[in-house]
């Protein structure tokens, strides 16, 4: 039988292993950018991860249609999820550096325990989470290091990528409602195809699709890294985290996102790690443990209070 314990420990070592492939997207988003538009990205990664999704469930012999009802709900998952905030940060990346995008899109827990409190009645967020939710925003901010560097960036682009955390926190909870309904896994595939379809209308509408011959090999291994490993594997294991511990505490990973993108800055492109990265990182995983593991925080916390109210003076 598993316990508590065990469940928590791999959940969490879920949410690091989404980070490191989630901050490697923001280096190969910054690798292609130059190639590809951020429609023609969008489409290309997305196409890319959808046939990865579905060829696993074929192999496993569980693919199967999630039926006609299911279509529309899941189209705006599509768009809210995957094909707006892709195309909102391949633009952005046009303008600021990966790693503000990276830091940026750290706005969407923020976004999450807004939307959960007052949609999510099921999904408490309680004094130790919120306080482990600023901790992990405060060490974001640490691991960035420099301020100035957000005020010499372009504002709108700045503007763009706050949208897409937005829009990813809609449809992580959107998503939650949806995922009684149809299992992760086939979720996922359909998501990912209907979100391709839509991104190929979108790019063909504005004349998009040349940057594909424009490929050379290394920016192919990009962008089939971009598809197969950073969108179809890690929203199959999105939505499983989802599943297992709330929108809310899913949403924490954006708190490791910047530091793994940093390092896969530094191993590709040459940049560097300075302190405020190992120190950042120190802040992010209590804020992330404490966003985890808060209802139990709360609860030993109340037992302490209770046992020493109730001890004799």
């Amino acid at each position: 039988m598993t316990n508590r314990t065990s469940i928590s420990m791999h959940m969490l070592a879920m949410l690091v292993a989404l980070a490191v492939m989630w901050g490697g997207a923001f280096t190969l988003i910054k690798v292609l950018i130059d190639t590809l538009s951020a429609v023609e990205m969008a489409a290309g990664r997305l196409a890319l991860g959808a046939l990865a999704v579905a060829a696993f469930l074929a192999v496993r012999g569980e693919l199967k249609s999630p039926g006609r009802a299911m279509l529309a709900p899941i189209a705006v998952v599509a768009l809210l999820d995957t094909l707006i905030p892709y195309m909102l940060v391949g633009w952005a990346e046009t303008r600021i550096d990966s790693g503000a995008a990276a830091v940026l899109i750290s706005a969407m827990p923020l976004f999450t325990v807004i939307l959960a409190a007052g949609v999510l009645r099921s999904e408490t967020v309680g004094p130790a989470r919120v306080a482990g939710l600023a901790v992990g925003f405060a060490g974001v901010m640490v691991m960035f290091g420099d301020p100035t560097a957000f005020r010499e960036s372009d504002g709108v682009a700045q503007l763009a990528v706050l949208c897409a955390a937005l829009s990813y926190a809609v449809g992580a909870l959107y998503a939650r409602r949806l995922l009684g309904r149809v299992d992760a896994a086939n979720f996922t595939a359909s998501k990912l195809g209907i979100g391709a379809v839509l991104a190929a209308g979108a790019m063909l509408a504005t004349g998009g699709g040349r940057g594909f011959f424009d490929l050379n090999g290394g920016d192919t291994v990009a962008l089939l890294t971009l598809g197969v490993v950073c969108t179809g594997v890690t929203f199959f294991l999105y939505f499983r985290v989802v599943a297992g511990i709330g929108s809310v505490g899913a949403s924490t990973v954006t708190y490791m996102i910047p530091f793994f993108a940093l390092v896969s800055g530094a191993v590709f492109l040459d940049e560097s790690i300075t302190r405020e990265v190992v120190g950042g990182m120190a802040l992010i995983i209590s804020g992330v443990a404490a966003v985890m593991f808060g209802p139990v925080i709360e609860a030993a916390v109340r037992r302490m209070v209770r046992r020493h109210a109730l001890a004799p003076a």
